[in-house]
């Protein structure tokens, strides 16, 4: 288990050992787990979200879909609310094998072009920083311009492998879930958003997912 603070809420990860998640035909293997988050000041109840490893890469996973949250009172049965809210989340946990097998075999069909992505980004992730660090992991480049006077800045993407201009929705979610194992600077609170943003390529029909109106192609 690994805990971690961010601002008024403690994130605990716990990892099921000898209980893995293991799809021969996908040919990806997953640790299982859980995450629990409760906040110190009441501002949100105590939740609890699947969470997975991917084997190959390390890359963490947390789905939030079927997230169950509960409001526990701190008196003194505030440790047999919460084991047995704890117990039955697991239990819901256990049965989404299927589920979860369902999303990664339609997200690895599922291919789009490069730019493509780039614009269904561009909308799940506003900020350029985390947009920029995401699409590195895909080798595409961002070209950041400036306009002296608005102070406004407008992207343009440039591939740097050529031969590679379409991506999975799997290979794209995978570049998502890798900057947020892997990347500075990120507090669990924020992690905990995109990873929602990034549950959206999994269990989004690609022709609902947001796409920015316009992105400029290098």
């Amino acid at each position: 288990m690994n805990i971690s603070v961010s601002g008024n809420r403690a994130f605990a990860d716990i990892e099921f050992i000898g209980r893995n998640l293991k799809y021969d035909k996908l040919g990806e293997e997953f640790t299982t787990g859980i995450r629990l988050v409760n906040s110190y000041d009441k501002s949100t109840g105590l939740y609890a979200a699947p969470r997975f490893t991917r084997l190959a890469c390390s890359n963490g996973m947390i789905l939030s879909r079927h997230e169950k949250i509960v409001s526990v009172k701190h008196h003194s049965k505030i440790v047999r609310e919460m084991e047995g809210f704890i117990e039955v989340r697991l239990n819901e946990i256990i049965s989404m094998d299927a589920e979860l097998n369902k999303w990664v075999s339609s997200s690895m069909k599922d291919s789009i072009e490069w730019h493509t992505a780039c614009m269904i980004l561009e909308k799940l992730y506003k900020q350029i920083k985390h947009r920029e660090e995401i699409l590195k992991r895909l080798e595409i480049s961002c070209v950041i311009i400036e306009d002296k006077k608005s102070k406004k800045k407008s992207v343009s993407y440039l591939i740097e492998n050529k031969k590679k201009k379409q991506f999975t929705m799997w290979e794209t979610y995978n570049a998502i879930t890798n900057y947020l194992t892997n990347g500075e600077h990120i507090t669990p609170h924020i992690e905990q958003l995109f990873h929602k943003n990034a549950e959206r390529l999994l269990t989004t029909p690609l022709e609902k997912l947001p796409i920015a109106k316009a992105v400029l192609k290098t």
